[in-house]
């Protein structure tokens, strides 16, 4: 046992306590370093401090993301003409809101996508099979079958990208 430990400490002198890391540099003479200000004044541009670019206009950003959150310009029409509006798409592009009708005739082709519906206070979730949009498998969208079959149970759930 004792020849055991002989070798390991023959063997650690060797490498571990000859580690550079553990060794100390000497230690130099310190010297003091004085900046002085310089006479030439630095230029400063809008891209090194962008929110004070931003801060007088962020009123602006502001009200128009409540806006986007909002109802909208109140007493605007559907495109239409039909009475105010209370539906939006998610995954449609831009920012209108439209009617029922025109909700459930703009999506015949697009049975999934996410719609909310303004309830007088704020936006909530909604379906278009809650709105009563009726896919016919196996049809043209928007076609009626002609020989139509009632399902034994409309009771089932889609897996798309955004949720089941």
């Amino acid at each position: 046992m004792a020849a055991l430990i002989c070798i390991l400490a023959i063997l650690l002198e060797g490498t571990l306590l000859d580690d550079d890391w553990d060794k100390c540099p000497p230690e130099e003479e310190l010297q003091e370093i004085i900046c002085e200000p310089s006479s030439d004044k630095c230029k400063c541009t809008a891209a090194d401090t962008p929110l004070l670019a931003w801060i007088p206009e962020h009123q602006a950003f502001l009200d128009e993301t409540l806006h986007l959150e909002g109802h909208g310009s109140p007493g605007s029409p559907c495109c239409c003409g039909a009475a105010t509006p209370l539906f939006r798409c998610h995954d449609c592009f831009g920012t209108q809101m439209f009617c029922h009708e025109c909700m459930l005739n703009s999506h015949t082709y697009n049975p999934l996508h996410r719609i909310d519906m303004w309830n007088g206070s704020f936006f909530q979730c909604t379906t278009l099979k809650q709105m009563g949009l009726c896919v016919q498998l196996g049809h043209h969208p928007g076609k009626k079958c002609y020989n139509p079959q009632p399902s034994s149970s409309d009771d089932f759930v889609i897996i798309d990208v955004h949720g089941v």
